[in-house]
């Protein structure tokens, strides 16, 4: 009697735990493609009373998770979302800058400004030949001002997201702590937090989208998320970061010891309990948020130095042509461009000392070559050139002035007439044009030994391009070497920018292909096998039909047995 009814025990418990994991299986194939359902197993014991077998009990529910893949897998879903952000950023500027070849980009512009000063030399009387020249430079100055408008544009748009991430990962964080809270309340009432802690990895997977973390779960469930540097941004409770947008400018930038001279701002996480906020913005390497703060604050501010220096070195080749036999402010030069600023960030091509300390007459009054070095004539006020060189108007209401030259004020009293009425002017034969060629692209020094014009410093070899110490926080290099004349510096941008690029996408695309790698094995070992549950549920439906059979045979056998008692 005792032995069947242990049977009929057993067999009653198999079929409750047969109908729950039934119950699970169909959970699992109910969400073969929700998106971050993890695979559901039942526990199962043995249940004895009194040191007899008793049947089976049901526990909780198992979620098995590759946890070190799943790290890696998220750490690598932050390196891509930065490389993507990037590169998504960069590809857009590629497109405004274009390539050497492409006829509207800054290289070929260049070489067709240089080429019109060719031809004005060869016809200095040629007044349409002035035009051509007038026309090509300030091509190139619009091409240019829009390049530094496209980069600034970028910029904004990066301190925007970064806004937007703030705000998401907030977000992200209050949700996950509120998780944490309920999955401490069900493991502590002895229930099953397997769903629960589905949705918090869910949550922590898109955090990784936008930054980069570390994390580990304590025995009672929750779970401590802190950034790169170590510093907890989910404890006890989510602490908050802060961030407010600012006014995007060239010489804007972020430094976080410059204290109110910084002009962006940084991440702050608000520390609870009265104690001191922090600047982490340090911390954000990586996820979208630390692609957008690099793109903030090096990568495209680079880009703008780069042009910057472009139009610095540009403006002051053409501003170092003067006529030596004359002295400030009278002194014939030759400034086909200028800064529009309005005063802060010009740079100018020389100060009147300058000028006087370089000029000197021959003995018969030719013109000498002076040397002046033009270390520290280049300031840090070039930041933001690009965007606001424009072409000399002088020279757009006077296109003869290609071939001759602008002045200060009025001529000096005996001033040689070089026979264009005006004796302020430079020589009216190709002499200038002549020595524009050499000393604003070329990459020789110039031989002034016919005694028309000076050069401000010893000629274009000594022209050179900053490499180090620009930027609008002296901290950005150009990484640009060796460019021998303007033209070779100008092409050069153009490669750097689409080499940086093109390195970024087989970076990202590299760091994809692992990332799709990794979560193809996170999904196989967590994720729902249709065909695996399928076969499972064939196993349980047998369970259940032998669980049945036994409870009908010990049925029968019951009924016999009271058949004979009576």
């Amino acid at each position: 009697m005792t032995s069947l009814t242990s049977a009929l025990n057993a067999a009653t418990s198999s079929l409750f735990v047969n109908s729950r994991d039934i119950d699970v299986v169909s959970q699992n194939i109910a969400n073969t493609d929700t998106p971050g359902y993890t695979r559901k197993t039942l526990n199962r014991s043995n249940l004895a009373f009194g040191g007899q077998a008793a049947g089976v009990a049901a526990g909780g529910l198992n979620r098995f998770v590759p946890q070190e893949l799943l790290r890696q897998f998220r750490a690598q879903t932050s390196v891509s979302e930065s490389l993507s952000v990037e590169a998504s950023a960069l590809s857009a500027l590629e497109v405004r800058f274009g390539n050497p070849s492409d006829e509207n980009s800054i290289g070929a512009l260049m070489t067709e400004l240089q080429n019109a000063f060719l031809e004005a030399a060869n016809e200095p009387e040629d007044n349409l030949l002035h035009q051509q020249v007038i026309q090509s430079a300030d091509r190139f100055a619009q091409e240019l001002n829009q390049s530094s408008d496209a980069i600034q544009e970028q910029r904004r748009q990066a301190e925007l997201s970064i806004e937007e991430s703030v705000q998401t990962i907030n977000e992200l964080t209050a949700d996950i702590d509120q998780l944490n809270q309920e999955i401490i309340l069900v493991k502590a009432e002895g229930g099953s937090a397997a769903d629960l802690k589905d949705r918090r990895d869910a949550l922590v997977n898109e955090l990784s989208e936008e930054i980069n973390i570390s994390y580990y779960e304590e025995t009672d469930g929750r779970l401590v998320v802190s950034l790169g540097n170590g510093q907890a941004l989910i404890e006890e409770r989510a602490f908050e970061l802060r961030f407010e947008r600012s006014n995007v400018t060239p010489q804007a930038f972020y430094d976080p010891t410059a204290g109110n001279f910084s002009l962006l701002n940084g991440i702050i996480l608000d520390i609870p309990n009265g104690g001191p906020d922090q600047d982490v913005t340090a911390a954000f390497t990586d996820g979208k948020l630390g692609g957008n703060l690099r793109l903030r604050d090096e990568t495209l501010p680079q880009a703008q130095a780069q042009l910057d220096e472009l139009a610095a070195n540009l403006l002051v080749r053409f501003g170092s042509i003067r006529d030596a036999g004359a002295t400030p402010p009278t002194q014939s030069h030759y400034e086909l461009f200028r800064d529009a600023g309005d005063g802060t960030g010009a740079v100018p091509a020389a100060t009147a000392s300058d000028y006087a300390d370089a000029a000197s007459a021959g003995a018969n009054g030719e013109f000498d070559f002076v040397a002046v070095p033009l270390a520290g004539m280049i300031e840090n006020q070039e930041v933001g050139l690009a965007g606001r060189l424009v072409i000399n108007e002088t020279f757009v209401n006077e296109p003869f002035r290609i071939r001759e030259g602008t002045f200060f004020g009025p001529a000096p009293e005996g001033a040689p007439d070089p026979g264009t009425g005006d004796p302020r002017l430079l020589d009216t034969d190709d002499t200038i044009l002549d020595n524009v060629l050499q000393t604003v692209f070329g990459d020789e020094t110039t031989d002034l030994s016919n005694g028309a014009l000076f050069l401000l410093g010893p000629g274009p070899a000594d022209f050179g391009f900053r490499i180090t110490g620009v930027g609008p926080n002296d901290q950005i290099s150009t990484r640009l070497e060796n460019a021998a004349t303007i033209d070779d510096y100008t092409n050069s941008i153009i490669a750097f920018q689409a080499n940086q690029l093109n390195d970024l996408e087989n970076q990202l695309e590299a760091e994809q292909f692992i990332t799709t790698q990794v979560e193809n094995e996170v999904l196989g070992l967590s994720g729902v096998n249709l065909d695996q549950e399928l076969a499972r549920l064939i196993e349980l439906e047998s369970s259940y039909s032998a669980s049945t059979q036994v409870i009908s045979t010990v049925r029968s056998l019951f009924d016999e047995l009271l058949a004979v008692v009576r």
